[in-house]
């Protein structure tokens, strides 16, 4: 009896804490709501159940972890969110930059140090107006269409100026324009983005073939990296861009942690290689995650979907698979959103040769489930290709597309 006491004071102590009502999405789709008490030297995780129960399980069994209850940050004035060649994307807002490195103050991970070299640049919060656009350009072109040893400053105005940074503080950046031989001071609260040099950026890691992590903070912060360990409610993480950093995350700090090159890894966890998308009649409507191509939820038939890909008649998504992958799985059709419109043919390929195609997919009907073998396949294509009456509601989803494997990679560490 007094052990049976015991153990609903354990649970009644974690629903309290608040931390009980985290939940863990499982690869075979099932759900576990847990707190997560630290990890072993070899990659598994110790959960404390809201029984009072203690179990530990592999960290590539998992496909993401929800930490409810926690309130999105507001954006404040002077904040930059920095963008990091790995495409990370840091939020905070500068203290100092000393010799190679910038001084940042963040929510996420509390004071760190970047080197310059992981770094594309930043651009200042919150993105507005035609400025805000033209800042997210900085990082949409081609780094050909930039001056290789320069830098790039756009101040709100829109207007550009290309040097070299000398020095930067919370309040201040100063710029060296070498073609004007002069200094430019301008107010950090005045920019709109910075697109560092080029040539002084180290090359961008490409996907790791071990399984990862991606940490997801309040503040909008997202970072992959290796799992270095658990302590005292930090999850430490070495992100995959710099072998000798780790950034430290209070799991108060933390929305959400996906687990990437596990045993199941959503496409929508992935960018595409490449995205082919060219409509004939229909407006342009590039592929969306985990929506379906309008914007709205992912819902075939009567079953909505929480994860997927939705993308507009015709197109081709390309994805980096490294021949890690037994199987791919998805379940396929036009999207509820349009009605009875729209015809599709989906297919897959690997390295080029078709292996999957379906017949004329219809708007209206329930959702076919498919199961592809893609042992070997180093780059997976998803095409949509439009049916019977050209590409005229073809909203086509990809809904849960996922890849499998038997077992992991080696374990990140």
């Amino acid at each position: 009896m007094k052990a049976k006491l015991a153990v609903a004071a354990i649970g009644l102590l974690v629903l309290a804490s608040g931390i009980g009502g985290d939940e863990i999405l499982f690869h075979d789709g099932q759900w576990l709501t847990a707190m997560i008490d630290g990890a072993t030297p070899d990659g598994k995780l110790n959960l404390r159940l809201t029984s009072g129960e203690t179990r530990t399980v592999a960290v590539e069994d998992i496909v993401a972890i929800y930490f409810k209850g926690r309130e999105t940050r507001s954006i404040r004035s002077g904040m930059q969110e920095f963008r990091l060649v790995s495409g990370d994307r840091i939020r905070g807002r500068i203290v100092a930059m000393k010799g190679d490195d910038l001084h940042i103050q963040t929510h996420a991970a509390g004071d760190l140090v970047l080197p310059m070299e992981i770094l594309d640049g930043f651009i200042s919060l919150p993105i507005v107006g035609r400025s805000g656009r033209r800042a997210e350009q900085l990082f949409e072109a081609r780094p050909s269409d930039f001056i290789p040893y320069a830098d790039t400053v756009l101040d709100r105005r829109a207007t550009s100026y290309e040097g070299v940074i000398e020095t930067a503080n919370e309040k201040n950046l100063r710029l060296d324009l070498d073609r004007m031989m002069q200094s430019l001071d301008m107010p950090i609260l005045y920019l709109a983005g910075v697109r560092l040099a080029e040539k002084e950026k180290m090359k961008a890691p490409g996907l790791p073939p071990r399984l990862y992590l991606r940490i997801h903070a309040r503040d909008g912060t997202a970072v992959d990296g290796y799992l270095k360990g658990i302590r005292h409610g930090m999850w430490l993480l070495q992100p995959l861009c710099r072998d000798n950093l780790c950034l430290p995350f209070p799991v108060e700090e933390m929305t959400m942690v996906e687990v990437l090159n596990g045993r199941t890894l959503y496409l929508s966890q992935l960018s595409p290689a490449s995205a082919e998308e060219k409509t004939i009649l229909a407006p342009p409507h590039p592929f969306k995650v985990n929506a379906n191509c309008l914007g709205g939820p992912i819902v075939i038939g009567s079953q909505e979907y929480a994860w997927g890909l939705g993308v507009h008649a015709n197109s081709a998504l390309t994805y980096s698979l490294h021949r890690n992958f037994k199987k791919f799985h998805a379940s396929i059709g036009v999207d509820k959103q349009v009605g009875r419109n729209g015809s599709v043919i989906f297919s897959v390929h690997g390295d080029g040769r078709e292996l999957f195609r379906s017949g004329v997919v219809r708007g209206g009907e329930e959702a076919v489930k498919i199961s592809v073998p893609v042992e070997g396949v180093d780059r997976l294509t998803l095409k949509v290709e439009c049916g019977e009456d050209f590409d005229l509601g073809d909203c086509a989803n990809w809904a849960m597309a996922r890849l499998t494997r038997e077992a992991p990679p080696g374990k990140g560490g």
